[in-house]
């Protein structure tokens, strides 16, 4: 068996319009190769004969190209452009029944409300044939009957004609919005074939979309994170797809070349311009001759990412989750707190090695199988180190309280300024924990500023260069600790300090 690609460029110059003829179907999609803003869909169709494809307008045609297996041989193709009134796509032909229904009630009602209308104005416009008094007092007791039915009929009626319209127009905007665009037209694919075996199309299509999402569910005992990944799919082409899947992370290029260096010259520079003008145009000219525009769909990745799923897809632009795979990684668990930031400690878990790739996505962040909200996971690869937020423990705290205000004692002449505070560490849980503190001592900015007389109870378990101290406090079930943190700074005097 042998493949061959033919290209169907030609085929733009033949578009026409006319009205659809018999015959025509349009195909089922066989398989399809999802990009994060696109698709690539496969369809298939048996060689040795001539057949008319429908194909809706969200394809592109200059993307269409053919696939011959056996000894399958296109021997004509062309395409034209028909009038399709009336189309829905298969996934919305119940939204579309619902809104004829609501069409006619509505049309019902309107006739109703008109035909009561003329009754009314017939009544109006009776002569009574009178010959006694006696008949004419029952010619208005009947009238004053009929005319009473028919304004309560009128009113009735008219209520209900006004949720009808409001039933038909929410139904009707809901169909349209999720309608391909231009679906009242197609385009017909005809291809004249011979020989035996299968002739695959593939078409491109820019309505569709998909994206990543995780869910992590962290055992807090184990520290075991066990994990899903999921495809958000959604595609507005008008064609179902229902079979295999694959995703990819990164869009094909659509205009590699070969790299090449231009020679490297060498002048001397322009000092003089006209105007103001020319020199922002030159400079204009210049960024953009040394960086070129680049699509910004376009991820510049070294490698695409591929993954296999399969299932229904409507072609209605409604969203689809899609199971990719599940998946377990080995974690280290930590409580932090940082006072300064919040009295709540976090519950961070650190993978050290992962061993898969983690793509850029949301993520749903569980503990111990409740929800403690989400998360966007930055991309990583196998082997990197990745932190993980799975959000905040109210039981263990650490308060931050200051021991020397700004004013009074805290002044220790003009050139100095002491400062101090008190953190108070408790652990509200009832099993022992480790729980890690983090606080900052001030760096200076300039040469002149020292920091000195430095205090710290207990000694911190981790101190760098950026001034992050870090203790490791090893709690009881309801114990709480302090720690004390006292500093002077030294600076030159008549200048106000600034913290940032």
């Amino acid at each position: 068996m042998y493949r061959k690609i033919f290209f169907l460029a030609a085929l733009v110059a033949l578009f026409g319009t006319v009205q659809a003829c018999a015959g025509e179907r349009t195909p089922e999609v066989k398989a399809v190769d999802v990009y994060p803003s696109g698709a690539i869909m496969y369809f298939e169709i048996a060689a040795g004969k001539t057949v008319d494809l429908e194909l809706p307008l969200t394809i592109d045609p200059e993307s269409i190209r053919f696939q011959l297996s056996g000894t399958a041989r296109i021997l004509d193709s062309s395409m034209r452009t028909v009038a399709q009134v009336g189309w829905v796509p298969s996934a919305l032909a119940d939204l579309a029944e619902e809104v004829e229904r609501a069409r006619t009630e509505k049309d019902r009602l309107s006739a109703r409300l008109e035909a009561l209308e003329q009754a009314r104005k017939h009544l109006e416009a009776a002569v009574p044939e009178i010959s006694s008094p006696g008949d004419l007092e029952a010619y208005i007791d009947g009238a004053l009957s009929k005319r009473e039915t028919i304004a309560l009929k009128t009113a009735e009626t008219t209520e209900a004609l006004s949720d009808a319209r409001t039933q038909y127009e929410i139904l009707e905007g809901e169909l349209k919005s999720r309608l391909p665009r231009e679906n009242d037209k197609m385009r017909v694919l005809t291809l004249e074939t011979v020989g035996e075996g299968t002739i695959g199309i593939l078409a491109w299509t820019s309505d569709a979309v998909w994206q990543p999402a995780y869910q992590l569910y962290l055992n807090s005992e184990t520290g075991l994170i066990e994990g899903t990944l999921q495809a958000v799919l959604s595609q507005k082409t008008g064609l179902d797809w229902n079979g295999d899947i694959s995703l990819h992370t990164v869009r094909p290029r659509q205009d590699l070349v070969t790299p090449q260096l231009d020679p490297l010259v060498v002048d001397y520079r322009e000092h003089f311009f006209r105007d103001a003008g020319e020199l922002q145009m030159r400079g204009t000219e210049m960024l953009k001759a040394a960086a070129p525009e680049l699509s910004g769909r376009v991820d510049e990745g070294l490698s695409d990412v591929r993954m296999e799923t399969s299932g229904f897809v409507p072609g209605s632009g409604d969203k689809t989750n899609l199971d990719i795979g599940v998946f377990s990684i080995p974690a280290s668990m930590e409580l932090v707190c940082v006072p300064e930031i919040a009295d709540e400690a976090w519950t961070v878990a650190t993978i050290e090695e992962l061993d898969r790739a983690i793509l850029r996505a949301a993520a749903d962040l569980y503990i111990d199988g409740k929800q403690t909200g989400t998360t966007i996971l930055e991309a990583a690869s196998m082997g990197e180190r990745m932190v993980i937020p799975f959000g905040k423990t109210p039981l263990v705290t650490a308060s931050r309280e200051e021991l020397l205000p700004r004013e009074g004692s805290s002044w220790i002449g003009k050139d100095r300024l002491q400062k101090g505070y008190m953190i108070t560490v408790t652990n509200g849980l009832d099993r022992p924990l480790e729980i890690v503190v983090q606080d900052r001592l001030p760096v200076p900015a300039k040469e002149e500023i020292k920091i000195e007389n430095v205090s710290i109870d207990p000694e911190p378990s981790e101190k760098d260069d950026k001034g992050i101290l870090t203790w490791r406090l090893e709690m009881k079930g309801g114990e709480t600790k302090r720690i004390n943190v006292m500093y002077t700074i030294r600076f030159k005097g008549g200048k106000d300090l600034i913290f940032r």
